[in-house]
């Protein structure tokens, strides 16, 4: 008899499928992912075959300019077990920026981040990747660095914004700083990154 047999919800892309077989355990299939221009990736599936185990499908990537990439199967075939997909990739953005390398499993199950004994995160792991930037949206990260006088990436989090107030008084500063040298475009923060758009 299963606990639950649980489909992912659609969010753009098509929910995982989840299958139980087992006493007292749980399957959860992987929401879909947000859809921009293209459709959010669909859900990875979940399946478990054992007692007291649990399976949790990743969740797919956010859409762009294409599809967002699928979200990673979860399949436990043993007792007291409990395993998660990870995240799909999410596709190029219509502003030139690369789609971000989904979250790992670790994640999906809501686990925070720790250190390996190699040093490397287990964040590392278990997600889909990232792609590059467009030429364009590379020179505009650029400009931003030399406002801010450090080196970032496209995550907002490299350039210290971490809640609304940061955003609030970094994007302030980067914009006031575009419109004073007369540039045609502005900045602001979509999914956790730095998003361009013309005005």
């Amino acid at each position: 008899m299963s606990l639950k047999d649980e489909h992912g919800s659609g969010a753009g892309g098509r929910g995982g499928n989840a299958r139980v077989h087992g006493d007292n355990s749980a399957a959860r299939g992987g929401r879909g992912g947000e859809g921009v221009v293209g459709p959010g990736g669909p859900g990875g599936d979940a399946h478990v075959q054992g007692n007291d185990s649990m399976a949790v499908g990743g969740p797919g990537g956010r859409g762009g300019l294409g599809e967002g990439g699928r979200g990673g199967d979860a399949v436990v075939r043993c007792d007291n077990m409990t395993y998660a997909g990870g995240e799909g990739g999410e596709s190029h953005q219509p502003d030139g920026r690369g789609g971000r390398g989904g979250q790992s499993g670790y994640f999906t199950l809501g686990l925070p981040d720790y250190r390996l004994p190699d040093g490397r995160w287990i964040s590392e792991f278990g997600g889909g990747g990232s792609s590059g930037h467009s030429p364009q949206y590379a020179a505009r990260l650029m400009v931003i660095e030399e406002v801010l006088g450090h080196t970032i990436t496209m995550h907002a989090a490299s350039a210290g914004i971490r809640d609304a107030e940061t955003s609030n008084a970094i994007l302030g500063q980067l914009n006031e700083r575009l419109g004073r040298d007369r540039r045609k475009w502005r900045v602001r923060i979509t999914a956790g990154c730095f998003e361009f758009y013309e005005l």
